[in-house]
């Protein structure tokens, strides 16, 4: 063989090792960004997680400021302050009372008004139904507004019987004193002395 087929085989044999080399390169660097992707992937779900359990599902500022943050990895700028379940009670049992100082009105003599019954028609109640909003949460017995809306005409009797007797002095209904509430915040900093709560 001359030495000019030596150096062409030479330089072949260079090039299918450097080419086998770059392939597996590839290869290698293709298995590590996968690996990097996963982690990072992993990490984002966990961050969300973490959303979820200290501020809920709620698309507030402060939720998607943290979560904007950990996109762009800058915790530091991040910000939540966490309420205990405790305090929570606390503020409940604070808010949720007849006797806070604010309701209490001191009445130099009692006054005792006798008037006629109050009534509501079968109309009224129906129209007050129809403008009920649609996709609402329900009460507690799982009655949705929708169903009401769609209802009879015997349901709306019996809805205005029972509404007659409630404003005139029968107790309502036990089932009626129970609800779902969530709180409100202020337009102040978001704090816990800050929110009030609704029914639902």
């Amino acid at each position: 063989m001359t030495n000019k087929n030596c150096h062409r085989v030479s330089i072949t044999d260079e090039w299918k090792q450097n080419w086998t080399t770059e392939l597996l390169y590839n290869r290698k660097t293709k298995e590590v960004r996968n690996t990097i992707t996963n982690e990072e992937n992993r990490l984002w779900v966990k961050k969300c997680e973490e959303v979820n359990t200290h501020i809920g599902e709620r698309r507030n500022t402060e939720a998607w400021r943290f979560v904007r943050a950990s996109a762009r990895e800058k915790q530091d700028k991040v910000c939540i302050q966490v309420t205990t379940l405790n305090e929570w009670m606390k503020h409940y049992a604070n808010v949720l009372t007849e006797e806070r100082q604010e309701y209490r009105i001191e009445i130099e003599h009692k006054i005792n008004v006798e008037g006629e019954p109050v009534e509501v028609t079968p109309e009224t109640v129906k129209k007050t139904i129809t403008n009920l909003k649609n996709d609402k949460a329900s009460v507690p017995e799982g009655i949705p507004g929708e169903l009401l809306k769609n209802g009879t005409e015997k349901l709306y009797r019996m809805l205005t019987k029972v509404m007659n007797e409630c404003l005139n002095g029968h107790p309502p209904p036990e089932q009626w004193k129970i609800a779902h509430i969530s709180p409100v915040h202020k337009r102040v900093a978001k704090k816990i002395q800050t929110t009030t709560v609704v029914s639902l």
